[in-house]
């Protein structure tokens, strides 16, 4: 959920700084649905690979010794 907002946050960023610029020039910059689409995808598989292995290891550990480690 953590990268899913915060890959929308970064598409708002993005897409209001490409906003900013074609103002400035009309050819600067476009943005595309399928590039959105794209840069959603790779934010929430980012969170879901760095997210399920640390927890995946966790759920294998015996709590005792978890807790004994810190």
């Amino acid at each position: 959920m953590l990268c899913l907002v915060g890959g929308a946050m970064g598409i708002l960023l993005g897409r209001g700084t490409s906003i900013l610029v074609k103002v400035e020039d009309p050819l600067a910059t476009e943005a595309s649905v399928p590039i959105i689409v794209a840069a959603v995808l790779v934010s929430i598989s980012v969170g879901v690979a760095f997210g399920f292995y640390p927890a995946w290891k966790a759920s294998r550990l015996d709590p005792i010794e978890a807790l004994r480690y810190e």
